[in-house]
């Protein structure tokens, strides 16, 4: 993440000020006052801005200004709140807020903790970053569309973020080693949100979601998962390790890895840490309960949209390596697995066997019986031989009707039964269909019909010196030798047999 820090505030010796308490922080810097800050920011492009507020509610004004702006919204603002006498110094709340509400990333009162600030600084800037790493430029790169227009939303494929029309309260849990201060966390903070509020001690925390995973699904399946947030209370006695710890702890573990964390501390050296370690915000001690609150709410939203993005990118993933129609693996994928599986065997002098598999006159169901139900037929035939496969095999589909079965550390007697195995599987009941054409000539039950497949097979053992593509064009040779010596059978290929150029025919029983 590349740009400036931007120091905006009327008076130079408070500009001066905090760029001194940053010196030692490699960053450069800018400086602008509150009339230039935005005509400023537009220009240098900042990576954070530091931008002073206080009882004039001049710099609010010019936070929310910057957040409006589209060059400028996804720059990150901490707000310096600065105090103009002691009789005000009640308002610093409100103001709080008030920034907050504004689009401010955090507040941060004078005389202010340069190691919290760079801890902030430094927090903030991975959570931009992770969020550029999630554009299309960043995935596919700037250079992948020919126009200089921004990229079209290839998340539509499966990436995209849907529109949310309705969200749901969210769930946060206080973590807190005196229950009473909990309880009354749990009510202050419920005068402000709606969001549902659990309370835990450090061990339930870490150890409720897997024993509630094991429990059967129902009216509790939203309690089986974990929440959307931790509010982590530190005692004012408790040692850094204590809550630092548990932060850890949340953080490594794979049922709360993803879940947001803010941690209630007086301490801003305890701060600066847990942010530096994975909290994605901190609160102040003694605490204002509305705007914890408005904290909470936000870090919630910031883990839905962060949830919403990794779906996007599962299912965009899912899109790139799986048949829509029948999900299998999808060519691309099932022929990258073919050419390690072909390596492996090579590097190990182990055995492999490849099927070809080809549904028999397919285009007849096609043409009696509309595409609907040779999609139908298609996807029924690809569960049966997914489901007669063992575990370590995988079958992708490669065309139209055609798949590939690939065996590792199977010999050629294995690779035959495994062949008869599928061939018998796939007819050994009739496809339901959702309606027969009257007249037709098909084998059929009132509305299915029954499916056959024939199957070209080849094996690869050691060093028989041929590559992925030639075994691939091995198989569907003898594939095609099934389909001209009358169908529903298997052929092995003896490409792989020195000298031989002949096939051998499993007659189909």
């Amino acid at each position: 993440m590349s740009g400036p820090i931007l120091i905006v505030d009327d008076l130079a010796t408070n500009r001066i000020a905090l760029k001194a308490q940053l010196g030692e922080s490699c960053h450069d810097f800018v400086q602008a006052t509150l009339c230039n800050g935005l005509r400023e920011a537009r220009r240098t492009h900042p990576q954070i801005i530091l931008l002073s507020v206080g009882d004039d509610r001049l710099g609010v004004s010019l936070c929310r200004r910057m957040k409006a702006d589209p060059l400028l919204a996804h720059v990150p603002i901490i707000a310096i709140l600065r105090m103009g006498d002691e009789s005000t110094s009640n308002d610093a709340p409100a103001i709080r807020r008030g920034a907050l509400h504004a689009g401010a990333e955090d507040v941060m009162s004078v005389p202010v903790d340069a190691t919290l600030l760079l801890a902030r600084i430094r927090n903030l800037r991975r959570v931009a970053a992770e969020a550029q790493d999630m554009t299309p430029n960043a995935v596919l790169g700037p250079d992948t569309f020919a126009t200089s227009a921004p990229a079209p939303n290839l998340f539509g494929t499966g990436l995209a973020e849907a529109a949310q029309t309705f969200e749901r309260p969210g769930r946060a849990v206080i973590v807190a080693s005196d229950r009473g201060e909990a309880i009354l966390w749990r009510g202050r903070l419920a005068r402000f949100c709606h969001h549902a509020i659990e309370i835990m001690d450090r061990t339930e925390a870490l150890d409720a979601w897997e024993e509630r995973r094991r429990r059967p699904s129902g009216r509790d399946a939203d309690a089986r998962t974990p929440p959307d947030l931790f509010l982590v209370l530190s005692r004012r006695d408790a040692l850094p390790g204590e809550v630092l710890g548990l932060v850890n702890d949340l953080r490594s573990n794979e049922a709360t890895r993803q879940c947001g964390i803010i941690v209630a501390t007086s301490d801003p050296e305890i701060a600066a840490y847990a942010l530096d370690i994975g909290a994605w915000d901190v609160i102040g001690l003694p605490v204002d309960f509305e705007t914890c609150a408005i904290l909470l709410s936000r870090q919630i939203a910031r883990k839905r949209v962060a949830d919403r993005r990794r779906r996007a990118l599962r299912d965009g993933l899912e899109a790139a390596v799986l048949d829509p129609l029948t999900g299998l693996a999808n060519r691309r994928a099932v022929l990258a697995v073919l050419a390690d599986t072909v390596h492996n065997a090579a590097r190990t002098k182990s055995c492999c066997g490849v099927l070809v598999v080809d549904l028999d006159n397919f285009k007849d169901v096609n043409d009696t019986f509309g595409h609907a139900a040779g999609d139908i037929v298609l996807s029924e035939i690809a569960s049966r031989l997914s489901r007669a496969c063992r575990t370590r095999d995988l079958i992708g589909r490669i065309g139209g009707e055609e798949f590939l079965v690939i065996l590792p550390d199977t010999d050629l007697t294995e690779t035959l039964a495994m062949a008869e195995r599928l061939r018998r599987e796939a007819s050994s009941r009739p496809v339901a269909l959702a309606s027969t054409p009257a007249g037709s000539t098909m084998e059929r039950e009132a509305h299915s019909l029954k499916q056959t497949i024939s199957i070209g097979l080849t094996t690869f053992c050691g060093e028989d010196g041929r590559s992925s593509a030639e075994i691939l064009a091995d198989a569907d040779q003898a594939l095609y030798g099934a389909k001209t010596a009358g169908r529903n059978r298997v052929i092995r290929s003896c490409q792989n047999i020195k000298g031989s150029r002949g096939e051998d025919v499993a007659q189909a029983g």
